[in-house]
């Protein structure tokens, strides 16, 4: 209750499906349309960073000097961005990412085809890492992965463990109407997951 909601930037995209914040406020963003990465500083100001094909997601390091960004484009795989100068240059090739999340070490977790694969933060290798079709990830501060699966009929936000197991912590895998009650009993599609700040 009270909530608002207000205006904090006007971007020239008709689909922005990606955002990433940084401490000082500054937001990156996809334009998904427009094929390019999108800067929106604290004040609303809105420039344009670099071109990528079919950005579906995005991670940057912690000063916003470098982007890495899943394109769903076929045989694309993760771009790295010098937010500085625009260069764009490959960095890892897996299969149609839609997420990407950075670990703590600095290797990448990435939505890999129809499973999600671990990427070296230093060589770009990709390994796969769990056997799940999980995407829009975030690594938690323990090290899990968390990321949400679905179709049309329903999904489920799943928690990823170092060792690769999966247990599902929200939705049924169905839709239903919304009510409160149980994570596990409630039917969802959801589109992507977040963290509280102490992982919860």
């Amino acid at each position: 209750p009270g909530g608002r909601v207000r205006v904090h930037a006007r971007t020239p995209s008709s689909e922005l499906i990606a955002m990433e914040r940084l401490a000082d406020g500054t937001l990156f963003v996809t334009d998904f349309p427009a094929n390019r990465i999108l800067r929106i500083d604290p004040s609303g100001r809105v420039t344009p960073v670099a071109p990528v094909e079919a950005p579906a997601d995005l991670v940057s390091d912690d000063s916003g000097a470098t982007l890495w960004v899943a394109s769903i484009a076929d045989g694309v795989g993760v771009f790295r961005v010098d937010v500085v100068s625009g260069r764009v240059e490959p960095f890892a090739d897996p299969a149609n990412p839609h997420g990407i999340d950075r670990a703590p070490n600095g290797d990448f977790y990435v939505h890999d085809g129809h499973s999600v694969s671990r990427i070296d933060s230093d060589t770009g290798a990709v390994t796969p890492f769990a056997n799940v079709d999980a995407f829009k990830l975030v690594v938690a501060p323990d090290g899990s992965v968390y990321g949400v699966e679905g179709s049309p009929s329903g999904g489920r936000v799943l928690r990823i463990a170092q060792n690769g197991s999966v247990t599902t912590v929200a939705g049924t895998g169905g839709l239903a109407p919304h009510r409160d009650g149980p994570a596990l009993e409630v039917g969802i599609l959801p589109s992507g997951v977040a963290l509280e700040p102490g992982g919860a």
